[in-house]
């Protein structure tokens, strides 16, 4: 049988979000319904994240509770995996959440981690990366997928480079109407 405080930490985070506009969860959970040492237990959170200035997007948390982190007799010494995507931040913003986020494990010790990152995400995610404060790194981590970035404006402007056009609609597309999608590097509207 798994850690009973993990086993809680899920048990207390299906019930404060179910029906949440705010979060979004989906469990994979053996068959059996309960939490055991010898199967990985998969949490996806679907998080509108808000800012001090009223704007909302979305993040997705995607976790991972292998066998070691949920045996009731291991230390918690390692956070679960996880990975970070987010259609609005770019992979940097990204990067510094997921540093922020084995900070947040850091602090919290050997208990569960899983609601406090979740309810950093839905309140704090965005101030921490508009304030001053945060810290700036050029290291990309690989846990933050980018799901689209802003066109470059400056690669638009160049008379050396042909005049781009919308992958789907086929429109063509203006340097602040325009999102590049990381993963395959297709041009499209923001309406597409």
């Amino acid at each position: 049988m798994a850690s009973q405080e993990q086993q809680d930490e899920l048990d207390s985070i299906q019930a404060i979000y179910e029906g949440s506009q705010d979060v979004a969860l989906k469990l994979s959970v053996p068959s059996d319904a309960s939490i055991s040492v010898q199967s990985d237990v998969t949490i996806e959170a679907t998080i509108s994240t808000t800012g001090g200035d009223g704007t909302a997007a979305d993040v997705v948390l995607k976790a991972w509770l292998l066998p070691d982190y949920l045996r009731a007799e291991a230390e918690t010494t390692t956070p679960p995996q996880f990975e970070l995507s987010a259609g609005v931040w770019p992979q940097a913003e990204l990067s510094r959440i997921c540093r922020k986020l084995d900070e947040l494990f850091l602090e919290q010790g050997e208990g569960p981690i899983l609601f406090v990152w979740i309810e950093w995400l839905r309140l704090d995610a965005r101030d921490y990366l508009s304030s001053a404060a945060a810290e700036e790194s050029s290291e990309l981590d690989p846990r933050a997928c980018c799901l689209w970035a802003p066109l470059r404006e400056t690669a638009l402007a160049s008379e050396t480079i042909p005049e781009r056009v919308c992958a789907n609609c086929s429109c063509v597309l203006s340097a602040d109407a325009t999102v590049c999608l990381e993963a395959c590097e297709h041009d499209l509207c923001t309406q597409c």
